[in-house]
Order: structure tokens, then C-alpha cells, then sequence
């Protein structure tokens, strides 16, 4: 054989033999950084939900606070203000709901008090106003329900201040109390006409009762009159 020969053959082989593993070893590579970066993309983190936005509305209690969709949110007496937790726990926060701050971040249009926000008992942050927690009534079925007022004593709307609302729902013609904490009622029209006309007609009728006991009397005294002054004759 002639070595001279054989040699270079060899020597083609090997390049070629070469250069294949290098191309197979670089698709690999590609292949899997492309995985890498297909997974990646998957794994990318969930957004943070956006926060709830507190709002004012006119009520049957006067203006208080809902929020984005016009639910009404309530305040608890057996919470403490400026606590960092609520003492809603339970079957509690089942019944009243917290309202959510995602992020920690309630925005208000038309809130005088300050919001914030404290970890809730499911462990998530729960928004705040003026230092109290703010909560959802499961019974409310629509905007602008306030079914949740005033239950137990201790359950209240609160004002755009940050301040619970004690009064009574109200319904039109309804006493509402009023700033000295005493009742008011929307009278009807002709109500004040009408309690001038009757007053004059109660004055009359008791001035005609006593002229009548005045002459009763004056006819029981004739009467007596007459039987002594017969006794006498």
C-alpha cells in the first residue's frame, strides 16, 4: 500500500468527521437555549391586580363611601382604629367581607380621610380608611344597598371622612334624625295650612265647653236658690 497515498484520505476523513460533530454539537446548543428561553417566557410572574378604587355616593344615609361598582363598604365597632389586624375572623369574614387593596394601594375620588390598607386575615391586604378596616355585607345585592347598617349595633356605613354613619335607612315622609340627634319629618305639602285651620277649631270647641259648664253651673245655682228661698217663705 502506498502510504503516501492513504495518508491524505485519512486526513479529509478526520476534517469531515469534524466538522459534523461541530455543527450537531452547535444545533444542540441552539435547540436548548431555545427551550430555555420558551420556558422561560412561560414562567414569567402573574400581574399585580389592579387596586380597588373607593368612591363616594348619595344614600338614604346621606353621602357615603362605595366602591368602583357602588357596593357599599362598612365599618366595625369591635375593630380598633389603627390596628394592624382585623378583629373580623371566622364566620365573621365570612358575613362581611373584606374590601381588598391589592398591593396595598386603595385610591379614592371624593375621600376626605386617609386610606390605607393592613394584612386581612386570609392574609392579603384589606383596605382602610382613616385607620379603620373597611368591609363588604354578603347580603348587599346590589349598588347602593346599605341592608347591612346598623346590624347587631356595631355594623356602619361610613361618611367620606373616615367616620361611621349611625343613623337609621329612611324611607320619603320617614322621621331621619336630625343634628340634635331628635327626629325631623318631611312634612306634606298642606300640612302646615291644614294644622293652622285645625288649632282655631280645637281653641272654639273648648271655649264652648266651658260657656256650657259656666251655664250648668248658674242653673244648678238658681235651682238651689229657689229651694232655700221656698223653705224660708
Amino acid at each position: 500500500m502506498d502510504l503516501r497515498t492513504v495518508a491524505p484520505s485519512v486526513a479529509v476523513v478526520a476534517v469531515v468527521g469534524l466538522a459534523t460533530a461541530c455543527g450537531s454539537s452547535s444545533t444542540d446548543s441552539s435547540t436548548a437555549s431555545g427551550g430555555s428561553d420558551a420556558s422561560g417566557a412561560g414562567s414569567g410572574s402573574a400581574s399585580t391586580p389592579a387596586a380597588v378604587t373607593l368612591k363616594t355616593a348619595s344614600s338614604p344615609l346621606g353621602t357615603i363611601v362605595v366602591d368602583g361598582s357602588g357596593r357599599s363598604v362598612y365599618v366595625y365597632d369591635k375593630d380598633t382604629k389603627g390596628a394592624s389586624s382585623s378583629a373580623c375572623t371566622g364566620g365573621c369574614a365570612d358575613a362581611w367581607p373584606a374590601v381588598p387593596a391589592p398591593g396595598g394601594r386603595p385610591t379614592g375620588t371624593g375621600i376626605i380621610g386617609t386610606l390605607g390598607s393592613i394584612t386581612g386575615v386570609d392574609g392579603t391586604p384589606q383596605a382602610t380608611l382613616d385607620g379603620w378596616p373597611l368591609y363588604y355585607y354578603a347580603e348587599d345585592s346590589a349598588a347602593g344597598d346599605v341592608t347591612g347598617q346598623g346590624v347587631g349595633g356595631i355594623w356602619w356605613v361610613v361618611n367620606p371622612s373616615g367616620t361611621k354613619v349611625t343613623a337609621a335607612p329612611t324611607a320619603s315622609g320617614s322621621p331621619a334624625p336630625d343634628a340634635s340627634g331628635g327626629y325631623a319629618y318631611d312634612a306634606p305639602p298642606g300640612f302646615a295650612a291644614a294644622t293652622r285651620q285645625v288649632t282655631p277649631r280645637r281653641e272654639d270647641r273648648r271655649a264652648d265647653r266651658r260657656r256650657e259648664d259656666r251655664g250648668r253651673h248658674g242653673a244648678d245655682d238658681g235651682r238651689h236658690h229657689d229651694r232655700h228661698g221656698g223653705r224660708d217663705g
